[in-house]
C-alpha cells in the first residue's frame, strides 16, 4: 500500500513538476494534493506560486512563496515573484522589500 502511494505521488510530482498541466484551477488542486502528501516540497510550493499569481489570485500566491523561502530561503525566485504578487497588489514598500531580501 506504501509503495502504491510512494509511486503514485512520484508520478503526480513528475507531472506537476514537467510543467504539463496548465496554469489552472485543475493545476492548483493537484499541487494541494501532492502537498497534503509531502508538504516540504518547496519546487510544489513554487509552481502552486506561478498558477496562482497566472490567474491574479496575489494573496494566495504570497501564501505559497512564503512556503517556499521557509523550506528554501535561497530561491532567489520566489522572493522576486512574492515581490511581483506585491506590486500587483500595489503594496509597493513591502514589494521592494522583498525583491532586495537576498
Amino acid at each position: 500500500m506504501i509503495k502504491r502511494l510512494w509511486r503514485w505521488l512520484e508520478k503526480i510530482l513528475r507531472r506537476l513538476l514537467s510543467k504539463k498541466l496548465e496554469h489552472s484551477e485543475e493545476a492548483i488542486a493537484s499541487y494541494d494534493k501532492a502537498l497534503q502528501i509531502q508538504p516540504d516540497k518547496y519546487e510544489v510550493w513554487f509552481r502552486r506560486g506561478l498558477a496562482l499569481s497566472k490567474l491574479k489570485r496575489n494573496e494566495e500566491a504570497i501564501a505559497s512563496y512564503k512556503q517556499v523561502v521557509k523550506i528554501e530561503p535561497c530561491h532567489y525566485n520566489a522572493w522576486n515573484n512574492w515581490g511581483n504578487a506585491l506590486l500587483n497588489l500595489e503594496r509597493f514598500e513591502d514589494a521592494i522589500a522583498s525583491m532586495t531580501k537576498h
